[in-house]
């Protein structure tokens, strides 16, 4: 794939690898460990990855409190939040908390 490809598949359908590789970079990275023909250049899977470590090790120093909330910009509380729910929703499933939105 290049740059100005665009994604036939998921839920980056229709952006280019360039959009989606600025926007979620573990998107790429997934694809490319997950989807059998997916392909693009090792240089930037590895920039992905590199991303997608930075953006762990944020919210790891946030959520230990060695890094003020306040002091982070709005996309990397953003995606802190989103995680958060995630790992909510986790344990919810692994505990028998959720049912998947049924009663």
């Amino acid at each position: 794939m290049t740059k100005t490809d665009k994604f036939t598949f998921g839920k980056h359908k229709g952006n280019t690898l360039e959009q989606v590789a600025n926007r979620d970079p573990a998107y790429i990275v997934w694809a490319h460990k997950t989807v059998d023909w997916f392909d693009c250049s090792a240089k930037l899977v590895e920039q992905c990855q590199d991303s997608v470590d930075e953006a762990d090790a944020v919210f790891e120093a946030a959520r230990q409190d060695r890094i003020a909330f306040n002091k982070l910009s709005f996309w990397e509380r953003r995606e802190i939040k989103r995680r958060e729910r995630i790992s909510t929703l986790a344990d919810a499933v692994q505990y028998g908390g959720y049912s998947g939105g049924r009663q």
